[in-house]
């Protein structure tokens, strides 16, 4: 697993601030 935020995380809604 990757420290960084996943891409999936954009595909959902808000990108992390």
């Amino acid at each position: 697993m990757s420290s960084w935020p996943h891409i999936e995380a954009l595909e959902l809604d808000d990108p992390y601030p």
